[in-house]
C-alpha cells in the first residue's frame, strides 16, 4: 500500500531513487548499489541540511544552568521491553538519547513508535536541587540536595558541598561547614538519584511532589577542562560555562518577533549577548538561567516538513548520483529539483517563522 506522506528515512531514500531513475528501496539492507550508497549517505547529508537553515519543525527550546563543581553529567539507561515507562522518562537506544511521550508505555522501541518517543533535546547534566529555587520543564536535578548554612540537619542526613558526599554524624547540626567540622560531618559516597522536571515554575519537592519524574541512569561528577577565563562556578568574577543541549546543531534567533516600538516610543531593540561557543559549551558573563532557542539535529520523519523532505530527497539523489547512474543529465536535473524545492521550502519557513529583529545599535539608541 502506497504511503501518503513521508514516514520513515526509507520513503525519502525512495524518493532519491525516483529521481535517479532507478528502482525504490525495499530496505536500506537490501543488496543493491542505491542501497548501500544512500543509507551511507541519509544521516549526513540529513544533518547537514538542519544545518544549513534553521526550520520551523527542528527549532527547540532548552533550560540551561551554569556549570560548577557540583553538577553532574547523566547517562539515561538503555531502553528496555519489559519496562513501562511514564510520561518524560528518559532511555538511549540505538546511539540516541529518548523521552516518552505517553502513558504505560511498553515493549514500544524508540524509533519505531513515534508517538510514544521523541528524542530528547535538553541539558544531560543534572544540578544539585535547593529548595530556594524554581526550575524549567525538562531540567534534571539530583538529591542529596547542597549543604545550606541556615538548615538545621540530623543524624544520617546527607548533602552535597563544593561537589562532595557528607553526611550528618550529628543532630542539630547547623551552621557547620562540612569540610571544615569532621566531628559533625563524615565524607561519604552518597547515591545519587536524578530527576526530570514535567513544568515550569516547579518548585515542588522530587521524590513527593507529582512535578519530578525519577529517571534511571548513571551520573557522574563533571570535571571538564574549563575554557580558559570561565568557570568553575555560577559567579562574576570570570565567564560561567553553560552545556549545549542535546541534539544542538545551531543557535536560533533567542527572540524573533520582539516589538520594534516600545512603550512611549522607547528603543526596545534586542540586546547584545557576549555568548561565544566552545566545544559543546557557551561561556558567557551571565549567571542567571538561559533558555535556549536552538536548531535540533531531529532524526524523525514524521516531525519533518514534507517540503523539507522533498529538499533532502533531492540532495541525497545529488550526493549520490555519480555512484549509482553516472548520468550528468541525471545529476543537472537533481540539482535542478533540489533549487527549486529548497527555495520553496525557505520562503514558507521563512513566513511561518516570522521576521527577526536584530539587536538595538547602542549608536543609534544614544541619538533617539
Amino acid at each position: 500500500m502506497a504511503t501518503l506522506e513521508y514516514e520513515t528515512a526509507l520513503d525519502i531514500a525512495s524518493r532519491a531513487c525516483q529521481h535517479l531513475g532507478v528502482p525504490r528501496l525495499t530496505s536500506f539492507d537490501d543488496d543493491t548499489k542505491e542501497a548501500s550508497e544512500l543509507g551511507f549517505a541519509y544521516d549526513k547529508v540529513r544533518t547537514a541540511e538542519l544545518r544549513r537553515n534553521l526550520w520551523v519543525f527542528s527549532t527547540k527550546k532548552a533550560a540551561l544552568r551554569a556549570l560548577d563543581v557540583s553538577s553532574r553529567q547523566f547517562f539515561p539507561a538503555t531502553w528496555s521491553s519489559v519496562t513501562t515507562y511514564a510520561p518524560g522518562a528518559l532511555v538511549q537506544q540505538d546511539g540516541l538519547y529518548w523521552q516518552s511521550k505517553t502513558f504505560l508505555n511498553l515493549n514500544k522501541t524508540p524509533g519505531a513508535f513515534p508517538d510514544d518517543w521523541d528524542v530528547f533535546f535538553g541539558s544531560l547534566y543534572a544540578q544539585p536541587w535547593d529548595q530556594g529555587t524554581t526550575y524549567f520543564a525538562g531540567e534534571l536535578v539530583y538529591t542529596p540536595i547542597l549543604w545550606v548554612s541556615t538548615t538545621t540537619y540530623n543524624t544520617d542526613d546527607q548533602v552535597i558541598a563544593d561537589g562532595i558526599g557528607y553526611q550528618s554524624l550529628i543532630d542539630d547540626n547547623l551552621g557547620l561547614t562540612p569540610a571544615d567540622n569532621p566531628s559533625a560531618w563524615m565524607v561519604v559516597s552518597p547515591t545519587f538519584t536524578v530527576y526530570l522536571s514535567l513544568q515550569s515554575n516547579n518548585d515542588g519537592f522530587p521524590g513527593i511532589d507529582s512535578t519530578w519524574l525519577h529517571v534511571t541512569g548513571t551520573s557522574g561528577a563533571f570535571a571538564p577542562l574549563w575554557p580558559i577565563g570561565s568557570g568553575p562556578a555560577s559567579q562574576t568574577v570570570t565567564k560561567n560555562v553553560y552545556p549545549l543541549p542535546y541534539g544542538f546543531l545551531r543557535e536560533a534567533p533567542q527572540d524573533p518577533k520582539a516589538g520594534s516600538f516600545g512603550y512611549l516610543g522607547a528603543p526596545s531593540g534586542l540586546q547584545y549577548n557576549d555568548w561565544v561557543y566552545n566545544s559543546g559549551f557557551i561561556t558567557t558573563i551571565e549567571t542567571k538561567v538561559i533558555v535556549l532557542r536552538f536548531g535540533a539535529d531531529v532524526t524523525d520523519v514524521h516531525n519533518m516538513d514534507p517540503m523539507f523532505c522533498e529538499g533532502l530527497a533531492a540532495r541525497l539523489a545529488i550526493e549520490c548520483c555519480e555512484a549509482i547512474t553516472q548520468s550528468e543529465g541525471k545529476l543537472k536535473a537533481a540539482w535542478l529539483s533540489y533549487n527549486t524545492v529548497m527555495r520553496e521550502a525557505r520562503m514558507v519557513n521563512g513566513i511561518e517563522q516570522g521576521p527577526e529583529e536584530p539587536p538595538e545599535d547602542e549608536y543609534i539608541v544614544v541619538r533617539m
